[in-house]
């Protein structure tokens, strides 16, 4: 099995994960089963993580290991988001059945304290986290455009944040919500995760892949992997201010490049 290494070189944790008023939404976040404990992932002393702490996320795709820190904050106005250095990807969470609540989220994340160091951060997310009996009724499929959430959405569009709907008080209902057709959830925020470029990922030996290989081939291989996930992060920033049929189109495109990348056939039964 191929070891997930950390990069010592890294000065912050890799991800924040950050709420405006309650601290402890910020873990159950990220304590979410799919994200720290799930398939292809490994916690580490997460069952009682406490507010503004660090804990270790490893974890497997079929292509890449890798592993980062995962912290969790609280968007007090006059504190600084992280004290070593800007994260690779930012998670920003709020009260879905609260208006008040995301203008709380909403102006921390554009207080002069706290947008310009969210400008160096490339994989940045906004989570509505919606009630087990709220996720279905008030969810964006159902809101009109000039409903709070639709207007949630639109800044989120407008300022480079991936809008994200989760349900953090029952992993069933989380693991059941789509948005226009797209999977939401926690899922969707590791998915999110999963798709940057990590200090340290190291790539997996594709199934029936020779055994051995010289150096120089691990190092080419190596070397385009880390060029893919780099195409894959340009375009994920390029599409963010786009609109969703033109981002699906270009989603699409992006994912027949990865598998033709990967040599995986876009008829196969199992894709």
């Amino acid at each position: 099995m191929t070891e997930a290494v950390s990069s010592d070189a890294e000065e912050g944790p890799g991800v924040v994960v950050a709420s405006s008023k309650d601290p402890m939404a910020a873990a159950r976040l990220a304590r979410s089963p799919c994200w720290l404990g799930g398939s292809g992932s490994s916690p580490n002393s997460t069952d009682h993580l406490p507010v503004a702490s660090e804990c270790e996320w490893r974890w497997e795709t079929p292509y890449y290991a890798a592993s980062t820190m995962v912290e969790c904050a609280c968007l007090d106005r006059g504190s600084a988001l992280w004290s070593r250095g800007a994260p690779q990807a930012f998670v920003g969470i709020f009260d879905a059945s609260c208006e008040e609540n995301w203008s709380d989220l909403q102006r921390a994340l554009t207080s002069p304290e706290h947008s310009q160091a969210l400008g160096e951060v490339e994989v940045k997310l906004v989570a509505a986290d919606f009630g087990p009996r709220d996720a279905m009724c008030g969810s964006l499929n159902r809101q009109d455009e000039d409903s709070w959430v639709s207007r949630c959405y639109d800044w989120c569009l407008e300022r480079g944040y991936e809008y994200v709907e989760v349900c953090t008080a029952d992993d069933g209902v989380d693991a059941s919500l789509t948005l226009f057709g797209d999977r939401q959830g926690c899922g969707r925020i590791v998915e999110a995760l999963h798709c940057h470029r990590w200090p340290g990922a190291e790539l997996r030996p594709l199934p029936g892949a020779a055994e051995v290989r010289g150096e120089d081939e691990e190092e080419r291989e190596q070397e385009d992997f880390e060029d893919l996930l780099a195409t894959v992060a340009s375009a994920r920033a390029e599409g963010a201010s786009l609109p969703d049929d033109q981002r699906r189109k270009n989603a699409e495109a992006m994912l027949f490049k990865i598998l033709g990348h990967l040599g995986i056939d876009d008829e196969d039964d199992e894709v």
